[in-house]
């Protein structure tokens, strides 16, 4: 993986900071039907857990479209929850640490993460978290842009993205918890992993 920023901007304040002066919301659906697909297996009562939700995450997207499950979304932005609650207020909202999660071991059925791993010190420890509150037979997902895309090269420096990934990067993280598989969706990497 290759540092692309020394400094650590990624504080409560920069993103509160960030959400109040986003206008528009908008959600690429492509990517957030991919961490919703796996709703279908859990139903009605399956868990799911979106870490790192900010605004227009794949737990607002599931509970605006009618998708099955209980959704929970975690953030440490409290503008990203007011925005998201304006738009889906029935969404379970939490204010929280993705590295230090709430939850008991084994809580969800699904629990993914949609371009939060390259904001992370230590991405290791963030699946090591997302996979403790996650069931065995749960499915483990993430997302995280290609930077070396169109898109990415078009828009420029994210001063906020500390982390570039290869996918064989990604794949290693998730190792510990099962058999990871990964699969480009528009401008991102996914990993799924179903957990052991």
């Amino acid at each position: 993986m290759k540092r692309l920023h020394e400094e650590d901007i990624n504080k409560p304040e920069w993103f509160n900071h960030v959400w109040k002066l986003e206008n528009v919301h908008r959600y690429d659906a492509v990517r957030l039907r991919e961490f919703l697909q796996f709703t279908r297996i859990y139903g009605a009562q399956g868990r799911i857990l979106d870490v790192g939700a900010g605004w227009w995450g794949f737990a607002q997207y599931g509970v605006h479209h009618g998708y099955p499950g209980k959704f929970t979304a975690l953030d440490f932005s409290e503008e990203a929850r007011r925005r998201t609650l304006d738009i889906v207020p029935t969404l379970d909202y939490q204010i929280g640490d993705a590295l230090n999660l709430p939850f008991a071991d084994e809580s969800f059925h699904l629990v993914g993460s949609g371009e939060l791993i390259e904001h992370m010190e230590h991405p290791e420890a963030l699946v090591a978290e997302m996979a403790r509150v996650c069931r065995r037979g749960g499915q483990l997902v993430i997302s995280t842009l290609d930077d070396t895309c169109e898109a990415a090269q078009a828009h420029g420096d994210y001063p906020e993205h500390l982390w570039s990934f290869t996918p064989d990067e990604l794949l290693a993280y998730f190792k510990p918890y099962g058999n990871p598989s990964y699969k480009t969706v528009g401008h991102y990497h996914m990993v799924y992993c179903r957990k052991a």
